[in-house]
């Protein structure tokens, strides 16, 4: 079956507020998909206060420094049948998309759900003047080679977390 993206401006659905700050680093390696879903922006659909912060500090910064307001943007990724497959969120920050948050359900992963995922985000974040992206993920699964597989790179590795536990910050630069 084919990958069906389809987008809507105002959805319903609350799973980007519920299950990112449930989930926020369960990030996973997927390849190829064989499962029809849907892609929906949910980004009107993040808490008021999340929104009220990137406000002010997108204001703020703007008048300080000039730079291009900070912009969020969530995606979800639901099966035909409705269920919901997963999500990414992030935003735009002085010229940057970084990725917030990527959580796929334990009985999708590795169905290319993932990659999906981040490449609509990354075109998303392009259309609005990012020349790179950048992200941080704990060292659990295997989410370093997700990511490096998809062009990023391990730019700097905190290991100072409790149980020798590592944070790696990723990036990845867009050509033109």
């Amino acid at each position: 079956m084919e990958l069906i993206i389809s987008l809507q401006n105002k959805t319903q659905s609350y799973a980007c507020k519920i299950f990112f700050f449930l989930f926020i680093f369960f990030q996973m390696t997927l390849s190829s998909s064989e499962a029809t879903c849907h892609l929906i922006d949910e980004t009107d659909t993040l808490s008021e206060a999340q929104h009220r912060l990137m406000r002010a500090l997108s204001t703020e910064s703007g008048e300080m420094k000039g730079v291009t307001a900070v912009q969020e943007k969530c995606f979800s990724m639901m099966g035909e049948d409705g269920t919901w497959i997963g999500s990414i969120a992030g935003y735009t920050l002085y010229g940057s998309l970084v990725i917030d948050m990527l959580w796929i359900d334990k009985d999708h992963r590795r169905s290319g759900h993932g990659k999906a995922l981040v490449r609509k985000l990354e075109e998303w974040g392009q259309s609005q003047g990012a020349t790179f992206a950048k992200l941080s993920t704990m060292e659990w699964w295997d989410a370093v080679p997700f990511y490096e597989s998809m062009g990023y790179a391990v730019v700097f590795v905190d290991a100072e977390y409790e149980k020798d536990t590592k944070q790696y910050t990723l990036k990845k630069k867009f050509f033109k």
